[in-house]
């Protein structure tokens, strides 16, 4: 497979090529419009026809988004949350192995008191599983495990965010690579995946 930077930019083709894009409205979930999570069904038009397309890396997500879809079992063809970091700097559309490292560096606090004060409203959003947030700046500067392996990026941002992921959206309509493209638009505070008519197949072949 080509550099995942080349692999972004063709999706990022293949959703311009498609714009205007018509009735993009999610499939509705029970309940979701009265959770922070609903606003998703007021912002897929804009996120779809003004958003960009970066790599999204999982923080954390419902575990039955990780079980094979099976139209037959409520529980592995829900429609669940996840957490995800992404950034808006190229940087880490290249190397979003770093972003796994920021992720993991979250994750590791979790369900512990010792969070350092500048990540703790996000690790305590990770620890409940029910808390919702939403694009809440980290700075790189604070993320050890990236400044070890890439100081020049001292100066970045990375957003974490929840995501309500719908199967439909997925390949094969379950979580099975640890990053993956999603839209995030500065005007919406929701985030979603990337439809999967929009992949590069050589990234669903080697990655999903």
């Amino acid at each position: 497979m080509g550099n995942l930077l080349t692999e972004l930019n063709e999706m990022r083709h293949n959703l311009s090529a498609a714009r205007p894009v018509k009735r993009t409205k999610p499939p509705m979930v029970y309940g979701l419009k009265k959770d922070p999570l609903g606003d998703i069904y007021q912002s897929a038009d804009k996120l779809i026809n003004e958003g960009e397309v970066y790599y999204g890396v999982i923080v954390q997500a419902n575990e039955l988004l990780f079980h094979k879809y099976n139209p037959f079992n409520v529980n592995y063809s829900c429609d669940c949350p996840m957490n995800i970091i992404y950034s808006k700097d190229n940087f880490f559309n290249v190397y979003p192995e770093l972003l796994h490292e920021a992720a993991s560096y979250i994750y590791s606090f979790k369900n512990t008191e010792n969070a350092p004060p500048e990540i703790k409203r996000i690790v305590d959003s990770v620890t409940d599983e029910y808390e919702r947030l939403f694009n809440v700046p980290v700075y790189v500067k604070d993320i050890p495990a990236i400044m070890e392996i890439a100081p020049e990026v001292c100066n970045a941002t990375v957003y974490f965010t929840t995501v309500m992921v719908f199967r439909q959206h997925l390949p094969r309509k379950y979580l099975k690579g640890w990053f993956l493209p999603i839209i995030a638009c500065d005007d919406c505070c929701s985030v979603m995946v990337l439809p999967k008519k929009y992949w590069t197949e050589n990234f669903i072949r080697y990655l999903w």
